[in-house]
């Protein structure tokens, strides 16, 4: 294999395979650790099960057959390119023309092909004698090239028109690498925008709660055991909360039936703010009965004390202990409160029991679950000294971009409490899939310039490159007497012009894809195209400049 490219190739191209093979090389083992390290951190981020740790290691066997594939693939266009070249006739090459067409009819070898230089004028300094131009077989046309017009800068328009149309491969990479880098640049915008409209779409639209909970780990012991009003009232006003769920606990001293003469002492009394909330207390919710009048919404409509002192308070009873009263739904009973306040009790309804254990009362009779009243009752009864046992709240989506401020404030309340009580924010979902997609998107942001930068390199480099294969037309044209800033002016105009097309192509392109639906700035889209059109301007004129310097018969020599 080695005998055969080194036969295959010559020391040049040898040399440019190498070099660039390195570069796959170096680039390749780069890319695949940093894209490694990324995966991982993304993996990081996901729950998975208990026991289970992601990885991101792949066999770097895989990697290595892709720089081979790669190192492989250049070798075999190289060569294939070379056989092609090689296959050319000398005088086609040394012409610069492309295969001839069968059909075309042959022309001498001893004329300037007029396809080469149209309408080219010698000048008086032309090396060509007065007996060449008078010999059998010269155009007549040619016999005076006095009384021709001299080579101007409007001149070379066909020139540069008939050149571009015959370098077929090289105007097409020319238009393809100005076209290729406006759709790169508009679809780069275009991703960064739609990733942030994914990103403010998560943040307006994902709905986020909270609790607080009970902490079980630490002892009751020199802390509040129960929710203070100001606490819920901070978080209720603190302008992140859109709706809650509020449950409070207190206790009857006494419940009496005036006429039966029965009483019991020391009831549970659980109180709820929604009506949703009591239902899902009960454990059979289709086996409560309301009295005639009630039911579920005039039960948790919100009272005042005045009311409540005139009108009495509704109150849900278990089964069993409307039955140790021996009273009945819709009828009254005398309840006094935890300071020993009397109010009228409504029995607005019977559930069977609740869910949970069974509360036992003072004299020994098992009552299987507490009365159950309106949190709003409760609050107007006993005020700031009204105990909170849960709090559950569905915060605005609107504030979840200022969740992690809402989270400290909310540490800074729970500290009156020693640990008993945290304040929960399930927003594990939302802070996973949107630092992802921040992520994602920062990249994109720091890509962006680099991707700009690295395709104006390209750009002027390519011109460069391709002004130096065309040094023997530079070279006829100096030697027929065009000056040497006519000749730069021709070698700078070609790729300008062709880069133009390619760009203007681009963006109209970008415009009915992204610009005219608003992911994409025209102006950002124009600004990107400048910067790759200078760039284009800096390598043609560099490549002009570096041609037409050097000494005609220079150019034109051979070299072995």
């Amino acid at each position: 294999l080695v005998v055969w490219l080194k036969h295959a190739f010559s020391r040049e191209l040898r040399c440019l395979i190498s070099l660039v093979g390195l570069g796959i090389i170096l680039g390749g083992v780069s890319s695949w650790n940093y894209a490694i390290d990324q995966a991982q951190i993304s993996l990081s981020t996901l729950p998975t099960p208990a026991g289970v740790s992601p990885s991101a290691d792949l066999n770097p066997f895989i990697m290595a057959s892709l720089c081979a594939a790669m190192i492989l693939l250049l070798a075999l266009f190289t060569w294939l390119g070379v056989f092609l070249l090689s296959r050319k006739p000398i005088f086609e090459l040394l012409q610069g023309e492309t295969a001839q067409n069968p059909r075309r009819q042959k022309r001498p070898s001893s004329t300037v092909s007029s396809e080469i230089l149209p309408s080219i004028t010698l000048s008086p300094t032309s090396s060509f004698t007065h007996a060449e131009s008078t010999r059998p077989g010269y155009p007549a046309s040619k016999a005076h090239p006095a009384k021709r017009r001299k080579y101007t800068p409007s001149s070379l328009v066909p020139y540069v028109l008939q050149h571009a149309l015959r370098s077929r491969l090289k105007s097409t990479l020319t238009l393809a690498v100005a076209l290729g880098f406006v759709l790169a640049a508009g679809w780069i915008q275009q991703t960064i925008a739609r990733s942030r409209i994914q990103v403010d779409q998560l943040y307006d639209t994902t709905v986020i709660e909270a609790d607080i909970l009970r902490n079980s780990t630490v002892s009751s012991a020199g802390g509040k055991d129960f929710l203070s009003r100001e606490t819920i009232y901070r978080v209720l006003h603190s302008g992140f909360v859109e709706t809650s769920v509020l449950e409070a606990v207190s206790v009857w001293t006494k419940i009496e039936n005036l006429a039966a003469d029965k009483f019991y002492e020391r009831f549970l009394v659980y109180a709820y703010d929604r009506p949703e909330a009591f239902l899902a207390d009960i454990s059979n919710p289709g086996a409560l009965v309301f009295a005639p009048g009630w039911d579920i919404q005039r039960f948790v409509e919100p009272r005042t004390l005045e009311e409540i002192q005139q009108e009495g308070l509704p109150a849900l009873l278990p089964a069993t202990l409307i039955e140790l009263l021996e009273v009945d739904v819709g009828e009254t009973v005398r309840i006094a409160d935890r300071t020993n306040r009397a109010y009228t009790c409504i029995i607005a309804g019977q559930y069977p029991s609740r869910k949970g254990g069974a509360i036992q009362s003072t004299q020994g009779d098992t009552i299987s679950s507490p009365i159950l009243i309106p949190l709003s009752t409760l609050e107007a009864l006993e005020g700031d000294q009204t105990q909170y046992t849960q709090a559950h709240f569905r915060l605005d989506p609107q504030k979840n971009r200022e969740l992690s401020q809402f989270r400290a404030e909310m540490e800074d309340v729970m500290k009156v409490y020693s640990g008993k009580f945290r304040f929960m924010i399930w927003d594990e979902e939302l802070r996973i899939v949107v630092a992802q997609l921040e992520q994602n998107l920062s990249l994109l942001r720091v890509l962006y310039p680099l991707v700009l930068a690295v395709s104006v390199l390209i750009g002027a480099g390519l011109c460069f490159l391709l002004l130096l294969q065309v040094t023997r037309e530079a070279a006829i044209l100096r030697v027929l007497g065009t000056t040497k800033a006519v000749v730069q002016l021709a070698l700078i105009v070609e790729p300008l012009i062709l880069s133009m097309i390619g760009v203007i192509f681009g963006l109209g392109i970008a415009y009915f894809w992204w610009t005219t639906s608003g992911l994409v700035s025209a102006g950002t889209l124009l600004i990107s195209a400048g910067l790759y059109l200078a760039g284009v301007m800096a390598g043609s004129v560099s490549g002009a400049i570096s041609v037409s310097n050097k000494k005609p018969l220079e150019l034109l020599q051979v070299k072995e």
